[in-house]
């Protein structure tokens, strides 16, 4: 028989694990709470931002165009020798291919992840050959880990030599894939950005991630979400302003000594209502090409163009730019409205099919 502070002792121990578990569950439901109400709808107001900035990055029609194409597809180089791959060269390419995912986790349907690729307009495969003794597979199983590690796309194949030493070829496609996650964080009150393959403060490419641990709703204002396209379109950004980032994830960055890491973030404007990508894209294109114009100054001639007249050059070629992006949008919105009227009609005929059978 068991001595009864024996059996006391169990019931207060069962009574303490039951109110823990509600506890936690009770932290569940508010943290959810949280990002249901705080968290989500930035999250979809952002995916909607960077959906429509995609769909202008991926025209062909702007990819083609001398104006526009660096930002659409700008030029990128990452040098191997970051992953202590120095033999494999540079991969140098054309960003391109974005592409939106949306999260299927049913308490997270908020969350998505941006793509897209760092390609060669002409891929040609790269190899790394090493020598290894028959039954070291140390430094093979090393390589393969790394490569894993950065997402790079590679096949392996062995031979035996004469001396019995093992022949191992790596083949290298050279593509970069390229990754923005935005993942609500666990508390439920704010969200993380991870930027992989990307390097948040250099133009050229970096391999690793690059994290911004918590964004919290307020901080995703017009100034961030401009900051986050400049980015993108890889031109210079100052989104770490808006952003805390983690600095011990860009510590290998050779212009991070520019950012202090506990400046204080700067404060941003909610005003969504005038905001608008195509505006963005175009203000971004504008002081570009004013950039590229001051880039290559000539000895002045007779022929040379002003000050005003380079002004009010690349003031007539913005707003083709501009016109451009407007028939882009607007065949994007027509194609919206019909889609929308097509459900309508679909659900309208539906409704009264179910009328008539009397259901």
């Amino acid at each position: 028989m068991r001595n009864p502070e024996t059996i006391k002792e169990l019931q207060n121990e069962l009574e303490r694990i039951v109110e823990d578990e509600a506890q936690k569950r009770k932290q569940l439901q508010e943290a959810h709470r949280r990002y249901e109400t705080e968290v989500a709808p930035v999250l979809y107001r952002l995916r909607e931002y960077l959906g429509q900035l995609i769909v202008l990055l991926n025209d062909k029609r702007l990819q083609q165009s001398e104006r526009t194409r660096h930002l659409c597809m700008p030029e990128v180089e990452y040098d191997l020798a970051q992953i202590g791959m120095r033999s494999l060269g540079t991969i140098r390419g054309q960003q391109q291919n974005y592409e939106l995912v949306t999260s299927t986790e049913a308490d997270r349907l908020a969350d998505f992840c941006l793509y897209y690729r760092c390609i060669p307009e002409r891929a040609v495969e790269m190899q790394h050959i090493e020598l290894r003794h028959a039954n070291d597979f140390k430094r093979r199983i090393a390589i393969q880990n790394l490569l894993k590690k950065y997402n790079l796309h590679y096949n392996c194949t062995e031979h035996t030599c004469q001396d019995n030493s093992v022949k191992v070829i790596f083949t290298l496609q050279p593509e970069v894939k390229i990754k923005l996650s935005f993942t609500g964080n666990p508390e439920g009150d704010s969200f993380k950005v991870v930027v992989t393959n990307m390097g948040v403060m250099t133009q050229q490419g970096q391999f690793g991630e690059s994290c911004f641990p918590r964004v919290t709703p307020d901080q995703v204002g017009v100034e961030a979400i401009e900051a986050l396209i400049r980015l993108i379109a890889r031109q210079p950004h100052e989104l770490f302003r808006y952003w805390e980032i983690d600095t011990t994830t860009v510590a290998v960055e050779p212009v991070l000594g520019t950012v202090a890491p506990k400046e204080r973030l700067r404060k941003q404007t909610h005003n969504f209502d005038v905001f608008n990508i195509k505006n963005v894209l175009g203000k971004l294109q504008q002081s570009t090409q004013f950039s590229k114009g001051k880039q290559a100054p000539k000895k002045r001639n007779e022929t040379e163009e002003s000050v005003a007249e380079h002004h009010q050059r690349v003031q007539a070629e913005h707003d083709k730019f501009m016109a451009e992006l407007s028939k882009i949008h607007a065949s994007f919105e027509k194609k919206y409205t019909e889609n929308q009227s097509f459900f309508g009609w679909l659900t309208s005929m539906v409704s009264s099919s179910y009328k008539r059978n009397g259901c």
